[in-house]
């Protein structure tokens, strides 16, 4: 069954009676069934595929339930696991989520680094709606105290468009920044290379301008503190040649087999940040 959820921060407990429920704690949510089932009626989209051999890689639904027989609380508690292998630290951590998003979708990947003893913290600022000098502006008073609270500058991870603020803010203010996590970010571009294209030209907005503009800033702005880009060739939001920074020479690349929404999830990608982190 596919529930349509729409809220600013929530989250599942147990229920009796279907054995999770819906607490909001910011904003509003609206629950409605919106597909009970996913194998008859009630599809809501079709997809016309061009190349019909690349069907022959899917699992089919037999094959997908045996990789994934685990129960969910069991899954967790393998990945949980998991952590025991990698390093502990005390890093100061600020994940800053992606377009469209908030701290409860970066919320499973605090958790993580949290475990590994790591002071991690979300942005604080609801939905991330693309203001990105606004948002800016409105993070350097918290990093700020998380610097002063902790005595060191703080890490920041920002996941897609989160991964842009981050270098923003990391110019505004060097001494709050030592390093830069980008997780599937268009380092070049603006949005040309992105998911949004389409809408920015439906606007009539000039995407190459738009791009020379980014490109023009980034050659002119150096980036204070060390970069690392995490990118996926399965991304499917940002282009993964945009998550490559020509202009700035402290960046290091690392590719992952992940989706743009997997970035947070991953574990190769937590075991990548929890090395990056214990080298601060």
């Amino acid at each position: 069954m596919l529930y349509l959820l729409v809220g600013d921060d929530f989250e599942q407990e147990p229920s009796p009676e279907n054995g999770h429920e819906l607490v909001v704690t910011r904003g509003t949510a609206f629950r409605e069934t919106i597909n009970e089932d996913a194998y008859g009626d009630g599809w809501l989209f079709e997809v016309e595929v061009a190349d019909t051999s690349a069907l022959e890689e899917l699992l089919d639904a037999d094959a997908y339930a045996e990789a994934n027989r685990l129960p969910y609380g069991l899954a967790a508690y393998a990945a949980d696991r998991s952590l025991s292998d990698l390093p502990r630290g005390q890093a100061s951590v600020m994940v800053i989520p992606g377009f469209g998003a908030g701290d409860w979708a970066t919320g499973i990947l605090r958790g993580r680094l949290s475990r590994l003893g790591h002071h991690v913290y979300g942005w604080g600022l609801g939905i991330n709606r693309g203001q990105l000098g606004r948002d800016a502006e409105r993070l350097l008073p918290r990093l700020q105290a998380i610097v002063a609270r902790r005595d060191q500058p703080v890490t920041l991870i920002g996941w897609s468009l989160g991964g842009v603020i981050a270098r923003q803010v990391a110019r505004q203010q060097p001494g709050l920044v030592n390093d830069i996590i980008a997780l599937g970010t268009p380092l070049v571009g603006g949005p040309k290379f992105t998911f949004t294209a389409p809408w920015y030209a439906r606007k009539g907005m000039d995407l190459d301008a738009m791009a020379r503009k980014v490109d023009d800033f980034e050659s002119s702005h150096a980036l204070p503190c060390p970069l690392l880009s995490v990118f996926t060739p399965h991304d499917g939001m940002v282009h993964p040649g945009a998550s490559h920074d020509p202009h700035h020479p402290e960046v290091t690349y690392r590719e992952v087999n992940a989706s743009h929404l997997g970035l947070c999830l991953a574990p190769e990608v937590i075991e990548i940040i929890a090395l990056r982190l214990a080298r601060a």
